[in-house]
C-alpha cells in the first residue's frame, strides 16, 4: 500500500484504510480462484472453445453465454433459439 499522505491522518483513519485494503486485495484473490474455477468447469462443455471463435467472443463472453443459455440443443429449432435471445 501506498503510504503517501497516509502519515497525515489519525491513527484511527490510517487503521480503518489499512483493513480496507486489505479486503479489496482478499476480494481481488478470491476474484480471481472463482474465475479459475469458472473456466475450469466451462472446459466440459464443447460449445465453450466453439463460443469463443466468434469474434469478440473470450472466455469470459463464453462462459456467460453457457451459463445463462445453458445447453443449446434444448431448442428444437433455429428460430426458437432466436426467439429467446
Amino acid at each position: 500500500m501506498h503510504d503517501e499522505g497516509i502519515s497525515d491522518l489519525t491513527p484511527v483513519c490510517q487503521k480503518c484504510i489499512f483493513i480496507n485494503y486489505q479486503q479489496v486485495i482478499s476480494i481481488s484473490d478470491e476474484t480471481e480462484i472463482i474465475n479459475q474455477d469458472l473456466m475450469t468447469l466451462c472446459q466440459q462443455y464443447p460449445y465453450f472453445k466453439y463460443l469463443q471463435t466468434i469474434p469478440g467472443i473470450g472466455p469470459m463472453t463464453a462462459a456467460l453465454l453457457i451459463a445463462s443459455v445453458g445447453d443449446p440443443n434444448y431448442f428444437k429449432t433455429g428460430r426458437q433459439k432466436k426467439m429467446t435471445s
